[in-house]
């Protein structure tokens, strides 16, 4: 069984790799920040991800600096501890975003969020920001929790709700094959996202 403690030393690794590389992501890569369930307490042995949040100093950073991260993060997660089938593999779960949308989002007012509004792939600029505000470990560069938005949840789950909503109705009478086959599957975790995250914020 994979445990804690295994992979914080995967983590400490990493972390160490990646300071070796400073000199050549360092005007680009702002921040790399370990978040979600092995922070907060209720990583699950057998399927959650270890969630990395990379920040850059802009939208669209050179294509060598990405891939050196990435190369730098697989070379390590490539020592983690294996799941064996039925399991879901274990591996650093990477979420990019730019410094540039992670403050104009923090600034944003109640009445500014709306279902076409939401930066997408950035759960954690509005869903779970207050998560990753709360349960969040540094391991490269600066701590840009402190631009997140301090909305409560309960101001983006009616938002999360009505995407799911417009999402079924999109497909409402068009069902592709592949949408018959996992399009259910993707709105019940949809689903589950928010109830999670309502759940979360209980806490």
């Amino acid at each position: 069984m994979v445990t804690v403690n295994e992979i914080n030393e995967n983590v400490s690794r990493l972390k160490a790799e990646l300071d070796k590389i400073n000199v050549l992501i360092h005007k680009e890569i702002l921040s790399i920040i370990l978040d979600g369930s092995l922070i907060r307490g209720d990583f699950i042995n057998y399927s959650s991800d270890i969630d990395l949040t990379i920040t850059t100093s802009c939208n669209k950073i050179k294509t060598e600096t990405q891939q050196l991260v990435k190369q730098t993060i697989k070379s390590v997660e490539n020592t983690l501890p294996k799941r064996h089938f039925p399991n879901k593999p274990l591996v650093y779960d990477l979420q990019w975003q730019s410094l540039n949308t992670v403050k104009e989002t923090g600034t944003r007012l109640p009445h500014q969020w709306n279902s076409t509004n939401i930066p997408s792939g950035y759960p954690k600029l509005w869903l779970y920001a207050f998560d990753s505000i709360k349960h969040h470990r540094v391991i490269y560069g600066q701590d840009i929790t402190t631009y997140y938005s301090k909305l409560p949840t309960k101001n983006f789950v009616p938002i999360r709700l009505q995407r799911i909503k417009n999402s079924a109705e999109r497909v409402k009478g068009n069902v592709s094959s592949y949408e018959a086959q996992y399009g259910a599957i993707s709105q019940i975790k949809n689903a589950w996202e928010a109830i999670r995250c309502v759940c979360i914020a209980q806490d």
